[in-house]
Formats: C-alpha cells, sequence, structure tokens
C-alpha cells in the first residue's frame, strides 16, 4: 500500500472520530484536560548520502506517515500532553538491499505555551523504535528525538495545524546517527486551550409551589363525596389553613478574602473588602509579560471556586501616541484578561467588567520614573 493512501485512510477515519468527539460541549471556556488525535507526514532531512547504522546497511531515504493519540494536561503556564504515535514508511532505502518498509512506534510528551491564543510553541520529546519490515537479519532499531512543536490553532475550529522540527537519534552497538527531520500534519478535536469535557454548570432544581398543598385534591374529593350522600347535618372537614408569612431573610456574611502572593486586600469605595492585583503588558500591544501570568492564574482560581464574586478590569497606558490608539490598546488589554479567565476557568462574561482608562487616569502602582508600570491592568475582584 502506498505512502498517500494510507495518510488519506488515516485522515478519514480520525476526521470521522473529531466529528463524533467535537460535540457542543467542547464549546466550554472551562480549562480541562482531555484527548485529542493528530496525523501527519515526517520528512527526514539527510545531511549525506547516507545513515551508517550498522557495519553492513545504510538508511539512504525515511520519510514515514503517522497517527497518534493523545492526553493534554494543563499544568503551570502551559499545557503538557503525551501519546503514542505509530508510523509506516514504504518504500525507503536501506543499505543495498533495495526499498524497505519501516514501521516507527514511539512515545510523546511536549509541553506548550500559548502565545495571543492562536499560536501554541513548546519542546517535545520521544523516545520508541523503528521496526523493519521484510528484512531478515535486522528488526528493530531504536530511536530517541528531541524538537520544537508550533501548532496553529482557533479556539472554536476543531481542527490544528502543527509543524515539528527537530533531531531524531538511532543509537547502535556500531554507531550513532543522528537525523534532522520536519513533521506537519493536523490534529483534532482541538479548540480552546486545555478545554475538552463538559461543563461543570448544574442545572437548578424547580421547586414546589408554597401555596399548593399535596393533600388538596384528596380534601376536595372527600366533601363532593359526602355531599353526595344526602346527610347535610354531616359537617365537613375544614382544608388546613397555609401559612403565608414569608421566611426571615438569610443573613449572608461577607466574603472574607486574604492576601495572596500576588494580591493584596483593599477597602472599596462602598466600605467592603476587596482583592487588588496588577498585571503588565508589552508595549502598544494586549500581549502579557509571560512572568505576570501567575497573577491571572490566583485571580482565576478564586474566582471560578466563588461564583458570588465580580470583577473589575481597570486597564491603562503609557502616555505616548493619541489618545484614541491609547484607548484601543487599553480596551485590548482588558479584553485579553477577560478572555483568559472565560476561556481557561469557565467565569461567565457577565461578571467581568472592563474599565478602559488609557493615560487619562495613573494606575495605583504607577511610577514616574518606568513607563513599564504604566501598561498595565489592575484586577479588583470583590463581591
Amino acid at each position: 500500500m502506498s505512502k498517500n493512501r494510507l495518510f488519506t485512510i488515516a485522515l478519514g477515519v480520525l476526521l470521522a472520530v473529531s466529528s463524533y468527539a467535537q460535540t457542543n460541549d467542547n464549546q466550554t471556556d472551562e480549562r480541562k484536560a482531555g484527548f485529542f488525535f493528530g496525523g501527519g507526514m515526517s520528512i527526514g532531512i539527510f545531511t549525506s548520502d547516507k545513515l551508517a547504522v550498522y557495519s553492513d546497511f545504510d538508511i539512504m531515504k525515511l520519510n514515514a506517515v503517522k497517527a497518534g493519540a493523545y492526553y493534554e494536561l494543563p499544568m503551570g503556564p502551559g499545557n503538557l500532553f503525551a501519546g503514542l504515535e505509530g508510523g509506516f514508511a514504504s518504500g525507503s532505502s536501506f543499505g543495498g538491499e533495495g526499498d524497505v518498509s519501516f514501521v516507527p512506534i514511539n512515545l510523546n510528551a511536549t509541553y506548550a505555551f500559548g502565545i495571543a491564543d492562536i499560536l501554541y510553541i513548546g519542546p517535545g520529546l520521544k523516545v520508541g523504535a523503528l521496526g523493519l519490515l521484510g528484512h531478515d537479519k535486522y528488526k528493530v532499531l531504536p530511536l530517541m528525538g528531541a524538537g520544537l512543536d508550533l501548532e496553529l490553532r482557533y479556539k472554536y475550529f476543531p481542527l490544528s495545524v502543527y509543524a515539528t522540527g527537530g533531531v531524531i537519534a538511532y543509537p547502535t552497538s556500531y554507531n550513532f546517527n543522528m537525523l534532522p527531520t520536519v513533521e506537519v500534519g493536523l490534529r483534532f478535536p482541538r479548540g480552546a486551550f486545555g478545554s475538552g469535557g463538559q461543563s461543570t454548570r448544574q442545572p437548578s432544581r424547580s421547586t414546589q409551589s408554597a401555596g399548593t398543598s399535596p393533600t388538596s385534591g384528596l380534601t376536595a374529593g372527600q366533601s363532593g363525596q359526602a355531599a353526595g350522600t344526602g346527610t347535610g347535618t354531616q359537617p365537613t372537614t375544614p382544608a388546613p389553613v397555609v401559612s403565608t408569612t414569608p421566611p426571615a431573610p438569610q443573613v449572608v456574611p461577607p466574603f472574607q478574602f486574604r492576601s495572596g502572593d500576588s494580591s493584596r486586600v483593599i477597602t472599596l469605595d462602598n466600605g467592603r473588602q476587596g482583592l487588588f492585583s496588577s498585571v503588565y503588558f508589552e508595549p502598544d500591544t494586549g500581549v502579557l509579560i509571560e512572568r505576570y501570568r501567575p497573577v491571572l492564574e490566583e485571580a482565576g482560581r478564586l474566582l471560578s471556586a466563588n461564583p458570588q464574586l465580580k470583577l473589575v478590569l481597570r486597564t491603562y497606558t503609557a502616555l505616548f501616541g493619541t489618545a484614541e490608539g491609547r484607548r484601543m490598546v487599553s480596551m485590548e488589554r482588558g479584553q485579553f484578561c477577560r478572555d483568559y479567565f472565560v476561556q481557561n476557568y469557565g467565569i461567565a462574561a457577565s461578571r467581568i467588567t472592563i474599565e478602559p482608562y488609557g493615560s487619562e487616569r495613573e494606575p495605583l502602582s504607577a511610577r514616574t520614573d518606568d513607563w513599564v508600570s504604566y501598561r498595565c491592568a489592575e484586577l479588583i475582584i470583590s463581591e
């Protein structure tokens, strides 16, 4: 079977699985773990005419199609995914034996970081074996690899495109060969970074109306029966009196905020407590400076665990450019933070308010000798 036909069949099977797996539940913005599949083709870049893996045989060409199943797990500022990959390469040259088929099978682990919610990049490692089909003397060739994974993914589209560049090593007792490779392909179902599974929102339960008595129908039937007997002197049982006094309102104590690693408790204008923190951005953009991502994660965990809390995002810019441009950049920073909480922690957008100030007012932590302190978003969490 040719490589093109095998790749077409594998792609069709994975697309069928994708259409089943990519349901409406995958559109939730909750940051969760999940399975996905991938398929692509790797191309070996031979820097010389051959790889002398054994004393009497060389590899001349090695281009394989492959498919894999992976499990993705949110971890820190990025996502770790790992899985099992298998492939097939027909018509590859091996020594002087003519065409030899190869079956690469390996474990893969990659840690990817998100950039601008569309591009994901990170290092990857693999270890496995290269099986040889139809050769009497050699059956298995061990392999190890390292590379850089680049994935282009849109949060509401089930397919993503990836490319991986790196080096595959084939160690044997005779030699240690390294082959640069480039791999391209598709992954699915994808979507929001780390999303998958089902939403954790619980449906509300309907309550029985307070004015309806469960025995009222029985009482009415008994009264009718008594009236039909003709004994008018027999007294009827009075219906029970239902109290209409509303229950006393439940007093909910105010939420007790505590300072965190990157946040502090403040007093709001209404006299109640809130939690304050700041994150900072690259100049003239809504791109977060990566070392401040833990601040967003700390706020996201608090908001996710306490649905009664709300968030105000006050965003600022340095005093450069036009007023319209500063306001646009300020709004981009607020939208980035809002989308981060919605996509990664399942926070309803209605709980988040953006107040883009640009340079109309100064942040609380502004320093006149440091413009970075103006390129920020202030996170204020309150009830």
